[in-house]
């Protein structure tokens, strides 16, 4: 991986880049040999349900060689989400359940590129009331804190071997901090204050949050997302220590306006990634 301030990423990179092997796609296990030494990884968010985005475009996906697709599952209560995505679930035709995203999650387990299905959804008891619904899909980010619901779809998911993934908001509270260093999947933390949506700003206090997740015994992969909208955003993260960026509000609102705006937006979230 590319040097940054501080020699952060290059003290753990060997430990992240065998971790990502390990989860983010068990099925193909040259990741680690084949990936481009100065690629981030991308994980981008797609609406399940929404009639005004088709399945068909998760081939934009495919194509821009994203590593994880993060499967948005409806809630009536969408209470971090900010209007774009907050109107996609709102129109969503699905009720909120975690077999409502099998289609989508065998097509994406199907990309040439190794690429891995992951839910992400608001922890209420019905998204997988048969707990067997959870083999199959590769990761899980619940929203919420750490209730009974949540611990409970975590547990289930986790013991039919889906990775989890640990949310850990923008000031680092400690039980996020102190789940995060139990994550079997990766660390997403907040790049942006407040709730999803389009933003400009870049965080100065993005690197002392890094290295405090690291300091606190972080060792999976840091993927930093919610107000990334911009390449400067990107390289900035990366510049900095994380190990990937999460897209979502935007890549919804371009999704709406057709395929070639999602292809060019995807296009250069990429070429930020990978450093071009």
């Amino acid at each position: 991986m590319k040097l940054i301030h501080g020699g952060v990423r290059l003290a753990i990179a060997p430990v992240i880049l065998a971790d990502y092997a390990d989860w983010m796609n068990p099925r193909k296990t040259s990741f680690a040999i084949d990936l481009p030494s100065s690629s981030g990884f991308l994980a981008a968010y797609f609406p399940i349900h929404d009639p005004l985005i088709p399945i068909s475009l998760l081939s934009t996906y495919e194509a821009a060689k994203v590593d994880v697709v993060e499967l948005g599952i409806r809630t009536d209560e969408p209470f971090a989400d900010g209007a774009i995505i907050a109107a996609s679930m709102q129109r969503s035709g699905g009720v909120g359940t975690l077999s409502e995203a099998r289609g989508a999650i065998e097509m994406v387990r199907a990309f040439e590129h190794r690429t891995l299905g992951m839910v992400f959804a608001y922890a209420e008891n019905k998204l997988a009331p048969v707990p067997s619904e959870w083999a199959g899909v590769d990761g899980f980010l619940g929203l919420g804190d750490a209730n009974t619901t949540n611990t409970r779809l975590t547990a289930e998911a986790r013991a039919h071997g889906t990775r989890i993934t640990t949310y850990v908001p923008y000031h680092l509270p400690q039980p996020a901090v102190a789940r995060a260093t139990g994550a079997n999947g990766f660390v997403m933390l907040q790049y942006s204050e407040g709730k999803t949506g389009l933003r400009a700003a870049i965080d100065p206090e993005l690197p002392a949050r890094l290295r405090r997740l690291r300091e606190s015994g972080v060792t999976r992969p840091i993927l930093t997302g919610i107000g990334v909208s911009q390449p400067d955003q990107v390289r900035h993260a990366m510049d900095n220590g994380a190990d990937g960026v999460v897209f979502g509000s935007i890549l919804v609102q371009k999704a709406l306006e057709g395929h070639a705006s999602l292809e060019d937006t995807l296009g250069w979230i990429r070429e930020a990634l990978d450093g071009s």
